[in-house]
């Protein structure tokens, strides 16, 4: 008798439910706009639940698989089968209990068993995410794939049938990535990116193909998209960390492919041999392809509206750097060849990423050693080590474009640019000194050190701004911890808006009723304003400041740094005490007035030194305010009193008035040139450059004058033209009315030149309505208030019913139409369809106009190697000048020669033409010679184009 098999994993789908891992994205569902608080890291989100119950979840070992294959898991050696998937009858016609504790040979045909032993022999004993596939058995009528892997000390057989058209599957090499960087221009990365999405999306034909970064601190970004047009966008979104959680991302880096099939599919037990324990660990399924899904992880599927989905890893340099995630609203299994392209694509763009991250180091190298260089120029030329790196036209501040630099040793600071407050500066340095290694970096200060005073100075009457600017970021170069050494870098926070796929702040719920925690269910839109964090640290950043620390102590020597370095710090103070020995180049700033002002703790600012440009804008003589105060001097010169407060907090304009000059404006703008902090005192220098921008708010004020005189004569043009034409359509109409009612007999009987009569009054009238709706709309679309649709249009179809209904028109038939313009096949376009017929109309219609009896005229529809298409016009007629080319989309503007004059038209419809083109973000181009014919072509951009051969209004589903 048989033991009754064991049961596997059905005591791991307990009350708590498993988290899958975020292998598909979020759906925002309805995009909305929604602001909420968001944590300082970014990344784990406060929830008021416990997330670690789903983070601790074994979701490697399931226990379970999907239902669309079988798996057979051996022994180390492949002599004995331990396991198999509950649904084995299905592969090999024998229940689990047949075929567990026996061999490959012992229960499958002999080609079959020999396909499986050499796949096997094939992978050897290696372990790790080595795969091998097939199709198998050779010859059957119901082929399928297997696959081959090694992990955890089991050998895993995982087989899927295939329909027998997957057999031989050619894939098209569509939307390829260019073998050059080169051609990418500038944001190459979001560029590959993009076409990265396309190619796979019109190989796979999944719903929406995204491409999904991650940031340093694990929360990921959609950065690139292709979606069908109903479909809400994701491109721009960002998902907390807690969507992917480390084990799940763990997972990603050693399986790279994923394939859910169907949310809503039951999973199928995997069964181990008899004699297994009730309670033993299920099989490791992290390599497996067939690996079931967690029910959180359904859940959060379905709530997002997907049906099923596949993801791909983007391993670079060993690191998960992001995925191509696929999502398909109904369930689909995607074939072997496709998977394989998805992932030759991921390859592809693994290998420009990677190219384009090494110019990029490439570049930043060079970039450090010239600024190495430097320094090493300096130093060896006799500049003090503090000088060489915190003074001169090209500093260390800018070397690490940071907006703050400071040199601190022997209990002395030197400091430049925008800098944290004394108390902030001693908490990152005693950060920074138990740090391990010698560089600290953060984009997050506050979030780092919390809250610490600003006090400064209690005696002073305005607070040292210099030194206590709002800083975000800082890295720290620890040259010695006792005595303490340190060069550091200073950033400011950069406000920016995150858009979170929902609120962060509620990655998952715990509803009413239910024990385990559930996924959040609300998708939309959620704001987060950013505001105090820096621009992250980039690695070339530790590079610098660690070779600037090794320049400067091979010049300082061994002996004592700390006091050579601290001497350095006061001697430069010293120099700048003096207007006479301060560093050359401080007051140098071409045609612009230079002020450099000294402040002590618990003094007011006073004027140090000026240049003569300065004294000329203001009319002073030169030594006539040095060593007075800032406050006094700007009231003599008409200069608020409070000058500093204001200009060091961004920059000013003034107006002032002098006797030479007159009434100018100057704009100021002030920058902290160096602050010393010892033995508790702070000296802090400014310069103050005021530049003469009168000329240019002169222009500015005619120019708005101008804009608004614009604005209103525009109002009024609209006024005017509405009112106008409600006063003409009322008669016209009525005129119309007339004209039909004498037409259809109806007013009594009339003679046939009557009747005739009547028909030339409706179409002069009929005309005339026409013109006057072509005014208004040509109003509406240059003051910007015309509305366009944008919605699915098939070009093809559109361009075939503009051509019949150009036949059917008064000389249409005098002309050829030229066949074979117009592809046979879709080509869908978001836009608005009205406006586009019109655009075509518009044109096809000048042609016709402008072509002789006998001539050619012609429609081309096709794509652009950009991915944008094209509408072209073609005619055999009477051709433009060249001189008159650039006026014709102007209103009203039409050809002086006597052919164009001859013929009707008021000049509006190329004018209204290029308003539709331009609405759409396209544009409109004409080639014309006299005497030859004209080819006027329409571009609609590539972001209009819709995914080549799908109906988006009624895609194609898998069955």
């Amino acid at each position: 008798m048989v033991p009754k098999a064991a049961r596997i994993g059905s005591s791991l789908l307990g009350p708590h439910g498993l988290w899958e891992g975020f292998e598909t994205l979020s759906n925002p569902g309805t995009s909305g706009a929604t602001n909420g608080p968001m944590p300082k890291d970014g990344g784990t989100p406060p929830t008021g639940l416990d997330l670690s119950e789903c983070e601790a979840e074994p979701i490697h070992l399931l226990g379970h698989i999907q239902p669309h294959g079988y798996l057979l898991a051996l022994d180390a050696d492949a002599t004995r089968i331990t396991h198999v998937s509950a649904n084995i009858a299905g592969f090999l016609g024998q229940p689990p209990e047949a075929v567990l504790g026996k061999s490959l040979p012992d229960v499958l045909e002999a080609p079959v068993a020999q396909r499986l032993v050499d796949l096997i022999r094939g992978i050897g004993t290696r372990a790790g995410p080595t795969a091998a596939t097939a199709v198998c058995p050779p010859g059957s009528s119901e082929p399928c794939a297997v696959t081959v892997h090694r992990h955890a000390g089991r050998l895993f057989v995982e087989v899927e049938r295939l329909p027998a058209e997957e057999t031989a599957p050619t894939v098209p090499a569509l939307t390829a990535v260019p073998d050059s960087l080169a051609e990418m221009g500038d944001d190459v990365l979001h560029r590959l990116a993009d076409r990265a999405v396309r190619a796979v999306a019109e190989e796979t034909g999944y719903d929406r193909v995204m491409i999904y970064m991650f940031h340093p601190d694990w929360s990921g970004e959609v950065i690139a998209e292709m979606r069908r047009p109903e479909m809400v966008p994701y491109l721009g979104l960002r998902y907390p960390a807690t969507d992917i959680p480390s084990q799940a991302r763990q997972l990603f880096t050693l399986n790279l492919l994923r394939v859910i099939a169907d949310v809503d599919a039951r999973p199928v037990s995997i069964v181990a041999e008899p004699g297994t324990a009730e309670d033993a660990q299920a099989p490791d399924l992290s390599l497996s392809g067939l690996r079931s899904v967690s029910p959180y992880h359904l859940e959060y599927m379905r709530n997002m509206g997907v049906a099923a989905s596949l993801t791909a890893s983007i391993i670079i340099d060993g690191e998960l750097w992001g995925m191509v995630a696929c999502h398909h609203r109904r369930p689909r299994l995607t074939p072997p060849a496709q998977r394989a392209a998805v992932m030759r694509r991921v390859g592809d763009l693994v290998a420009h990423v990677k190219a384009q991250e090494q110019m990029e180091a490439v570049r930043r190298a060079r970039a450090v050693d010239f600024a190495m260089g430097r320094l090493d120029r300096r130093l060896s030329e006799g500049q003090d080590p503090v000088s060489a790196l915190l003074m001169g036209d090209q500093r260390l501040v800018e070397d690490l474009e940071a907006q703050g630099a400071m040199v601190a040793a022997d209990g002395a600071m030197a400091l430049v640019g925008r800098c944290p407050s004394g108390p902030v500066i001693a908490r990152v340095l005693e950060m920074a000194a138990r740090t391990d290694g010698p560089v600290f970096m953060t984009d997050a200060l506050s979030a780092e050190i919390g809250a610490v005073g600003d006090g400064e100075g209690p005696n002073a009457d305005e607070p040292v701004v210099g030194v206590s600017g709002d800083i975000a970021g800082c890295a720290v170069l620890v040259m010695s911890r006792a005595p303490l050494v340190a060069i550091a870098a200073f950033r400011e926070p950069e406000s920016r808006n995150v858009f979170w796929a929902g609120d962060p702040n509620k990655p998952a719920i715990r509803e009413e009723g239910k024990e385990r925690i559930s996924p959040r269910n609300s998708f939309a839109a959620w704001r987060e304003r950013v505001e105090d964090r820096s621009r992250p640290w980039e690695r070339w950043c530790a590079d610098l400041l660690t070779r600037a620390g090794t320049a400067v102590g091979r010049h300082v020597g061994a002996d004592n740094p700390a006091e050579a370095l601290g001497n350095a710090v006061r001697g430069l103070a010293m120099r700048f005490k003096d207007a006479r020995t301060v560093p050359g180049g401080t007051l140098d700033a071409a045609g612009q007035g230079v002020l450099l002002t000294l402040r002590q703790s618990g003094h007011r600012a006073r004027v140090v030194a000026t240049n003569q440009t300065f004294l000329d804008l203001f009319d002073l003589e030169p030594g006539t305010i040095e060593g007075e105060s800032l406050h006094t001097v700007a009231a003599r010169i008409g200069l608020p009193d409070d000058l500093r407060r204001k200009v060091l907090s961004g920059p000013q304009t003034f107006d002032c008035w002098s006797r030479s000059l007159g009434r100018r404006a100057l704009e100021t703008v002030a920058r902290n040139m160096l602050a010393v902090r010892d033995n508790g005192s702070v000296v802090e220098w400014d310069v103050f450059t005021f530049r003469d921008v009168t000329a240019f708010h002169r222009t500015a004020e005619a120019l708005a004058a101008a804009r608004d005189e614009a604005v209103t004569a525009s109002r009024q043009k609209s006024e005017f033209l509405a009112n106008v034409s409600h006063e003409l359509k009322t008669p016209l109409n009525a005129i119309i009315g007339f004209s039909e009612l004498i037409q259809s007999g109806r007013v009594g009987p009339t003679s046939d030149r009557v009747t005739d009569y009547a028909r030339i009054i409706g179409e002069a009238g009929h005309h005339l309505l026409t013109m006057i709706n072509d005014l208004l709309d040509l109003s509406r679309a240059e003051a910007g208030r015309q509305i366009i649709e944008d919605e699915p249009v098939n070009l093809t179809t559109l361009a075939r019913d503009c051509l019949s209904w150009m036949r059917s028109q008064p000389r249409g038939d005098a002309v050829t139409w030229t066949p074979g313009g117009v592809p046979d096949g879709p080509l869908w376009v978001r836009g608005d369809s009205r406006a586009l017929r019109r655009v075509l109309l518009n044109l096809l219609g000048n042609a016709l106009k402008f072509t002789p009896d006998g001539g050619t005229v012609g429609l081309v529809v096709g794509h652009m190697g950009d991915g944008s298409v094209f509408l072209e016009a073609r005619d055999t007629g009477i051709g433009i000048p060249a001189d008159e080319v650039e006026s014709i989309f102007q209103p009203f503007r039409r050809g002086k020669g006597a052919n164009v004059s001859a013929r009707e038209g008021a000049g509006l419809g190329l004018a209204m033409t290029k308003a539709m083109v331009d609405l759409h973000g396209g544009r409109i181009t004409v080639e014309s010679t006299v005497g030859t014919g004209s080819t006027f072509r329409v571009l609609l951009p590539r972001d209009r184009v819709l995914r080549s051969g799908s109906d988006p209004i009624n895609p194609a589903q898998p069955a």
